[in-house]
């Protein structure tokens, strides 16, 4: 429900979720002057109007946002909503983990860049959680937003549906580079909830896997790309993407994934007005649907399979050992 909060803790492990659907918001208001937060995670959050000073400084490894209207890299233009520029988008940007969490869009002004590494080369932000029913790119069809992380999380828990009619103008470029592991594979999840990509085109590059989780569903503007080593769901997830340009799923260079079972029985829906699958879709002992709408295109080919593509639902054999005891 509604209301604000404000949490500065020594736990690295914090999480705010806040569900309006259906709740008319007039209540949950939070203003923060020229302070100092330091601490492990900081996690600042208000359903009506989040007051940010641009000269805050925020010292976290995580960091997390919410608020009705979170705009990057621009002044905040309408009510109740708070602004990441200048030095606090600076400072943010050094954190281990961020997480911005948006009752309505965060927007993405002109050409923004979360993609610092590590001298040895790796991503120095280890998670990125953007929690929001609308990611929207405002700007020039030459700007470009790329979001480079170990994970990379894309949801929407707020409950709120997101408007198609709100359009954007600009790339996204979001690219997960899990750390290697002999347990999970890791890299992009897309969880629950309905989450609208309003930019002009829009790449998802995992060098792990892409997971479906929970019910929800990603839906675009414009053309979409899935790069990864594997796209899959996992068995409770009832998810998909829906497109209103292309929708390809392909490789992405130097990926790999374990292979490793994420559930059994899982939904996965995969339209667009055409759909070009060129990758891996396995959704263990589940459902892929793959549908080209064709009502914008005179094209014939509106679901294409390449040769290389490999797309299974199919089960699995498991050993229940080779001794037995009766007592």
């Amino acid at each position: 429900g509604q209301g604000a909060a404000m949490v500065v803790s020594q736990n690295g492990n914090t999480d705010i979720r806040r569900n309006l659907d259906g709740v008319t918001v007039d209540k949950g208001t939070l203003n923060i002057g020229q302070a100092t937060f330091t601490g492990q995670a900081v996690q600042l959050d208000a359903s009506r109007s989040l007051g940010l000073n641009a000269k805050a400084a925020i010292n976290t490894k995580q960091f997390g946002l919410g608020a009705p209207r979170i705009v990057v890299g621009g002044s905040a233009d309408t009510a109740g909503a708070v602004a990441l520029d200048g030095l606090l988008l600076n400072s943010l940007k050094g954190a281990d983990s961020m997480q911005l969490r948006s009752y309505s869009s965060i927007d993405f002004k002109g050409s923004q860049a979360f993609d610092a590494r590590g001298a040895d080369g790796k991503p120095l932000l280890r998670k990125v959680v953007l929690d929001a029913p609308q990611l929207r790119g405002l700007g020039q069809s030459t700007d470009i937003v790329s979001v480079t992380a170990q994970s990379v999380v894309l949801r929407n828990t707020s409950g709120v549906t997101p408007l198609a009619t709100e359009t954007g103008t600009s790339t996204l470029a979001i690219q997960a580079e899990p750390v290697l592991s002999d347990k999970s594979t890791g890299g992009i999840t897309l969880g629950e909830g309905t989450q609208r990509l309003a930019f002009a085109n829009s790449t998802l590059t995992s060098k792990g896997d892409i997971v479906f989780y929970g019910q929800g569903k990603l839906a675009t503007q414009g053309d979409i790309t899935l790069a990864a080593a594997r796209v899959t769901a996992t068995g409770t997830a009832v998810h998909g993407v829906d497109s209103a340009g292309t929708l390809t799923i392909t490789s992405a260079a130097n990926s790999r994934t374990l292979g490793e079972r994420v559930g059994a029985g899982g939904s996965l829906s995969l339209s667009g007005e055409r759909v070009v699958q060129d990758g891996l879709v396995d959704v263990a002992s589940g459902k892929i649907k793959i549908t080209g709408k064709g009502s914008s295109t005179a094209r014939r080919d509106t679901v294409t399979l390449t040769e290389r593509s490999i797309t299974k639902a199919a089960g699995w054999t498991q050993a229940v050992g080779k001794s037995w005891a009766v007592d």
